[in-house]
C-alpha cells in the first residue's frame, strides 16, 4: 500500500518537473525572441520624461507663455496661434515662454550639480555692434568644453544647453497631429540670433553644432537644425537636403524669418527662409518631419513624428571650445504676417 502510493508519488513529481522544465524553456524562447526582435529594431530617442533642468520642472504643463498669457493646447489648432518668448522678466523659466531647460554638468556625475549655462540679458542694446536687428533684451547661451549634459544608453555623451517648448504632455503616444506644432498646417518662426565675437568656426567637415532644431520626439537626429557647419549657417536635415544661409554671423547680429509646411512628406511640405530681409529660399519643397515606424506606427503604417521647438548649444563631442550663442526674443505663428 505504501509502496504504490510513494511510485504514484513519484509519478505525479515526474510528470510537474516535466511541465516547469517545459515552461521554463519556452519562456527562455520567448524572452530571447522579443531581445532579438528589439534588438534588430533601430533605436528611438526621445527627450526623457522627467526632462533634465536645473530648475525641476519636468515636463510642459497643458498651458504655455503666449505673449505672457497661458494658452491651452486645446487652443492651439486656431489658424492665427502665436507663441512668444521674451526676456523682461524674472525667470527664464517659465516667465519667459520656454518651459523646460537642459542644462549639463562639468566634470559629468549621475548626480552632479547642473551648472548655470544660459542667461538673460536685459538692456542688450551694447551686444555685438549696431546691427539693425539688434534685440532689446537677450538670452545668452554659454557651452564649455566638457560640458555634458546626458550620457545615453548606448555610452554616447550628449554635449548640450537648450530650452525647449511647444512640447505635449498629454502622454508619449501622443500623435503628431494632438502636439502644438501639429502636421500638414505652417509654422513661422522669426528671432535674431548672433554668435559672440569670440566664437571660432570648426575646420573640420564632420564637426557640426546646432543652435536651434524643430526636433522629433521618437526620431534621432532632427529633421530642421539651424547649425554651424565650418564657417558656414546653414540648416541640416536628416529627411531632406541642407540649404546653406550664408556666413556664421560671428561678432554680430543677423535676423532670421522661417517657415515651414510641416509634413514628412516631401512632396508637401516646405521650408521659407529669410536673412536680414533677403529672401534666400522661397518655399522650397523638403520633408519637415519625420517618420515614426516604432512607437505609434509601424515600418508598414509609419505615421508622422511630432516636433517641438530647442534653441541653444547642442554640438558633437569633437569639436570642444567655449561657445556663445545670442538669441532674440523668438516668436511662433501660423502666417508669415503673424511675426513679423
Amino acid at each position: 500500500m505504501h509502496k504504490r502510493s510513494r511510485q504514484v508519488k513519484r509519478g505525479v513529481n515526474g510528470r510537474y518537473l516535466v511541465l516547469c522544465a517545459v515552461i521554463l524553456i519556452v519562456g527562455g524562447l520567448g524572452i530571447y525572441l522579443l531581445h532579438s526582435i528589439r534588438a534588430a529594431a533601430p533605436a528611438v530617442s526621445a527627450e526623457p520624461e522627467s526632462g533634465v533642468t536645473s530648475y525641476g520642472v519636468s515636463r510642459i504643463s497643458d498651458t504655455t507663455a503666449s505673449s505672457g498669457s497661458a494658452v491651452k493646447f486645446s487652443s492651439l489648432t486656431a489658424a492665427n496661434f502665436t507663441w512668444h518668448s521674451h526676456y523682461d522678466v524674472a525667470n527664464l523659466i517659465p516667465d519667459s515662454g520656454w518651459t523646460v531647460l537642459q542644462s549639463p554638468k562639468n566634470p559629468w556625475t549621475a548626480d552632479g550639480p547642473y551648472l548655470t549655462r544660459i542667461f538673460m540679458v536685459t538692456g542688450a542694446t551694447n551686444i555685438m555692434g549696431s546691427a539693425p536687428y539688434k534685440p532689446t533684451n537677450a538670452m545668452k547661451v554659454d557651452l564649455h568644453p566638457g560640458d555634458i549634459q546626458s550620457v545615453q544608453s548606448n555610452g554616447n555623451t550628449r554635449h548640450a544647453s537648450e530650452v525647449y517648448d511647444l512640447y505635449t504632455t498629454t502622454g508619449s503616444h501622443t500623435l503628431a497631429e494632438n502636439w502644438p506644432l501639429g502636421v500638414e498646417r505652417e509654422a513661422w518662426f522669426h528671432f535674431s540670433f548672433g554668435l559672440d565675437p569670440t566664437f571660432v568656426a570648426s575646420t573640420y567637415s564632420t564637426d557640426w553644432m546646432d543652435f536651434m532644431q524643430l526636433k522629433g520626439q521618437w526620431g534621432g537626429s532632427p529633421p530642421l537644425a539651424l547649425e554651424a557647419k565650418l564657417n558656414r549657417l546653414q540648416i541640416g536635415s536628416s529627411v531632406g537636403s541642407r540649404i546653406d544661409l550664408g556666413t556664421l554671423p560671428i561678432g554680430h547680429w543677423t535676423d532670421l524669418l522661417i517657415g515651414v509646411y510641416l509634413s514628412p512628406d516631401p512632396t508637401k511640405g516646405w521650408i521659407h527662409i529669410e536673412r536680414d530681409g533677403q529672401v534666400l529660399v522661397t518655399k522650397q519643397m523638403h520633408a519637415t518631419m519625420g517618420w515614426d515606424k516604432w512607437v505609434n506606427g509601424t515600418s508598414a503604417n509609419p505615421v508622422p513624428d511630432p516636433v517641438y521647438l530647442k534653441q541653444g548649444i547642442y554640438r558633437g563631442a569633437d569639436h570642444q571650445i567655449e561657445a556663445i550663442a545670442w538669441f532674440g526674443p523668438t516668436k511662433m505663428g501660423r502666417t508669415k504676417a503673424s511675426v513679423q
